[in-house]
């Protein structure tokens, strides 16, 4: 009886000691995995810091490439600093290009960065004026997507004018159009950065591309793997980070 006992005891003994060196090997196992992926992580979010420091450098003060894109349809183009310099609007037959880069999903460009907005997420919602001619919301919507306004443009733009202004001389009102806005992509290009400049007053550029890009209504090519995890970052993290660098500019 006695040995019987004592041999339970050595046994359990065992067990004991196996199921704490087992237990501890879990543990320790357990912290090892879990401090490696707070070190993954971490990195993870260094590089998605430094890319969009970068980013927040770069941007304002290098040529990027601005394309209005409505259902696969390039409405406008044009190249730019930042969200604020003064845009130099891309040709017909550069349009065209564009329209088939979009088609491929293959842009490719001496640029900084691409980027390409969704229209119907800018969409004019008031009327606006532009240089001296206001126009309504739905009129500034049709001259930016209808192709049979863009076909005899500026006639739209003239007889806008013309209603207003009835004593008005009809071909000195379109030369004077034309000598503001000379193409159709012209007028789109300054309709849209009105647009742009209208959502900026709250915030700064880069929150506003951030907050676009985060919502799906802005591509920003070309597109690096930490760039993209910026969406998976607190929008108030990035926020600071781009108001700050904003800010330090500013001093």
């Amino acid at each position: 009886m006695l040995k019987t006992l004592l041999i339970s005891g050595v046994l359990l003994l065992v067990i004991v000691l196996i199921l704490t060196i087992v237990i501890s090997h879990i543990i320790r196992w357990f912290f090892a995995a879990l401090s490696i992926v707070l070190f993954v992580l971490l990195l993870i979010c260094a590089f998605v810091a430094y890319d969009a420091y970068q980013f927040s450098q770069e941007f304002p003060t290098q040529e990027n490439l601005f394309v209005v894109d409505n259902n696969g349809e390039v409405l406008t183009a044009f190249v730019m600093q930042g969200l604020g310099g003064t845009p130099a609007v891309s040709t017909q037959e550069e349009i065209q290009n564009y329209q088939r880069m979009l088609a491929d999903n293959n842009f490719t460009g001496d640029w900084y960065k691409i980027i390409v907005f969704d229209y119907s997420a800018f969409a004019v919602q008031e009327a606006m004026d532009l240089q001296g001619i206001t126009l309504s919301a739905s009129l500034a919507n049709a001259l930016m997507t209808d192709k049979a306004l863009a076909d005899v443009y500026p006639e739209p733009l003239v007889q806008n004018i013309l209603v207003k202004h009835p004593g008005y001389d009809k071909e000195k009102t379109a030369q004077s159009i034309l000598k503001n806005f000379p193409t159709v992509y012209h007028l789109r290009a300054a309709l849209f950065s009105k647009q742009l400049m209208a959502r900026q007053e709250n915030s700064s550029s880069l929150v506003l591309l951030l907050n676009a890009y985060r919502a799906g209504n802005v591509r920003i090519l070309p597109e690096t793997i930490s760039f993209k995890s910026m969406q998976r970052i607190p929008a108030s993290w990035m926020e600071d980070i781009f108001s700050a660098t904003e800010a330090k500019k500013e001093v």
